[in-house]
């Protein structure tokens, strides 16, 4: 099988004004394949969340490589990588980061129109995916009108709405009860099988990674598979 994104020997470290170099990825290796769920989990600070930021083409290695389908984004100009982050990936974070004072389908329409489609299409799109997470009644509500759990799920239907072959998801869980954590959760493992995506999702709770298919622990910068 052909993987999506290859990471081989990952090393990425930090200036810290009184602890001088902080190394934070220490020779990270991952590989993830088309319509699997990957979880890593983790300490908080452990360097879970650079990982995805490298991923996404925020941050840049120290060294090691980051291929995506077989071509190394390290050597991609901004504009291929801004490209790169709208088409192939989507992002659902531990705080939804939806825009206030849009509603829900406004939100999830913004990808999409910046991408180039049409207040139409982007319209058209955005009712299917609401509707998909079952929200099709609250499209016009704004984000302070929704659950924790709704606005997560619009957060969901905005990753989804460009067609993207793998969802980043940081935390996705970590802001919410117990009960919309679990309506979350269902949600987020079903994509890979409704939408033909592969999930790389970091968390520091053991329990909600039981579903998917690979399980690593980032432990002193490395990733190590459970």
């Amino acid at each position: 099988m052909n993987s999506l994104l290859r990471i081989a020997n990952v090393k990425k470290s930090f200036e810290a004004p009184e602890n001088g170099v902080v190394n934070v990825l220490n020779g990270v290796n991952l590989e993830i394949n088309p319509k699997t769920i990957t979880s890593i989990i983790g300490s908080s600070g452990s360097g879970k969340s650079t990982l995805l930021h490298i991923i996404a083409g925020l941050d840049k290695i120290d060294s090691g490589l980051v291929e995506w389908q077989g071509d190394d984004i390290t050597q991609w100009d901004d504009e291929k990588i801004a490209t790169f982050r709208n088409t192939e990936m989507g992002f659902i974070f531990q705080f939804h980061h939806l825009l206030p004072e849009f509603s829900a389908i406004e939100n999830v329409m913004i990808p999409a129109i910046i991408h180039g489609k049409s207040e139409k299409e982007s319209n058209r799109l955005a009712k299917e995916l609401l509707d998909e997470f079952e929200l099709g009644h609250r499209i016009e509500h704004r984000p302070n009108q929704l659950s924790g759990g709704e606005q997560q799920r619009v957060a969901m239907a905005r990753a989804l709405i460009n067609t993207p072959s793998l969802i980043l998801a940081d935390e996705p869980t970590g802001n919410l009860d117990e009960k919309n954590s679990s309506t979350v959760l269902k949600y987020l493992l079903s994509l890979r099988d409704r939408f033909n995506v592969s999930i790389l999702m970091v968390t520091h709770d053991m329990s909600i990674t039981e579903d998917g298919d690979f399980i690593f622990e980032m432990n002193d910068g490395k990733l190590l598979p459970i």
